[in-house]
């Protein structure tokens, strides 16, 4: 029988960016807040797409909402780092590349904190690797010391940014200008700290309601470069 997921934390209300402060027009999406998506055991909800989990520092626990969905949807593959300690944005993005590249459908990916780093750092190797990504509370770029690896322009696949007006690990007004500065669609969560377990998100069926959303605005890729010619 289906398995319905958990609902997000209520002391936690979704919404998108205030008119009077948008600066991405329709890129900003209304989210229904009490969304409770249904688990689809069958695999038909995220068909003709390879969804791949990149997680931040020290990788995401059994408890993460990242892990809950990969055991709720086998098919979502886990970008696996040498060393989930070592923050190394060269090393994480080339993990990043090695894993899309052996995907035979359009690769959407769901960062989350240096792992969105890793993910948009992954996209200046090759502008078809990725179809879509979903980066979930980014972790600041400064606090690395690598902000001019990052894109500084539109990314040219479709992605959302998530951010927390509280998030310890990037101040919300930067978020909002890395989202602009990507030409994200951006999402707005007050008081939800890390979007983590710490911050009380496991399963996270708002999550996905915006993993399908933006599953829906992928389009079909064409044939990409060989592996080592991406690397190189």
């Amino acid at each position: 029988m289906p398995i319905q997921a958990l609902a997000r934390p209520a002391r936690v209300p979704t919404q998108t960016r205030n008119d009077s402060r948008k600066t991405v027009g329709d890129r900003n999406r209304e989210v229904a807040p009490d969304a409770q998506p249904l688990v689809d055991v069958g695999g038909a909800r995220f068909a003709g797409v390879r969804v791949l989990m990149a997680p931040g520092l020290f990788g995401s626990g059994p408890d993460h909402w990242q892990s809950a969905w990969q055991r709720q949807h086998p098919r979502f593959t886990r970008v696996e780092q040498d060393d989930w300690t070592w923050p190394n944005l060269e090393r994480w993005s080339r993990k990043v590349v090695e894993t899309a590249i052996t995907a035979n459908e359009p690769v959407v990916i769901v960062a989350h904190s240096f792992g969105c780093l890793a993910t948009v750092r992954a996209s200046v190797f090759q502008s078809n690797l990725i179809a879509g990504a979903l980066l979930v509370a980014p972790a600041d770029p400064a606090r690395f010391r690598v902000e001019d690896k990052l894109p500084q322009h539109t990314i040219d696949f479709p992605t959302t940014v998530v951010a927390s007006t509280n998030d310890p690990w990037m101040p919300f007004e930067k978020a909002q200008a890395w989202a602009d500065r990507w030409g994200s669609d951006f999402v707005r969560l007050d008081a939800a700290g890390h979007i983590n377990t710490k911050s009380g998100y496991s399963e996270w069926p708002l999550g996905l309601q915006l993993l399908e959303q933006l599953c829906e605005r992928v389009k079909p890729q064409p044939a990409r470069m060989p592996l080592l010619q991406l690397l190189h």
